[in-house]
């Protein structure tokens, strides 16, 4: 049989497994991070701080 000719795309796109793996990896922590943060961001309980009563200077006009 006629073997095909890979083209230069392709081959230029090729990976090896334990590249296809590194890029696995670095998705998996990346989508475990992205969801970890939106979980954080939705959870928390922002605290309310009553606001703060400012002194007003009293003007003397004598």
């Amino acid at each position: 049989m006629v073997e095909k000719k890979s083209s230069s795309i392709k081959s230029a796109f090729g990976l090896t497994k334990q590249e296809k793996l590194y890029i696995l990896l670095i998705c998996t922590l990346f989508i475990l991070g992205a969801g970890a943060r939106y979980l954080y961001l939705n959870n928390r309980n922002p605290t309310v701080y009553p606001p703060v009563e400012k002194e007003v200077p009293e003007l003397n006009y004598e």
